[in-house]
């Protein structure tokens, strides 16, 4: 499952990071834990085939049209 019961997650980057590091609490000192919404797509994108192992598949949608250019991630448990 994927935070707190949810089947799936969509937002940016930015989104991800934010709620990411409510939950992960003292965790974020660790050394290697990504500060920013750019470190933290390039470490989703690293472990993207262990989600995928572990039953989470993890898409990438277009840049917005945007000045702001977000990409979307999406999360979601794959059916058993």
């Amino acid at each position: 499952m994927i935070s707190y019961g949810r089947r799936a997650w969509e937002g940016s980057a930015r989104e991800l990071l934010c709620e990411l590091s409510i939950v992960a609490g003292d965790l974020r000192e660790l050394r290697g834990w990504p500060h920013t919404p750019r470190g933290l797509t390039g470490a989703v994108q690293r472990v993207a085939p262990g989600l995928r192992a572990q039953g989470v598949a993890v898409a990438w949608g277009d840049r917005e049209p945007t000045r702001e250019r977000k990409r979307i991630i999406r999360l979601q448990t794959l059916e058993e």
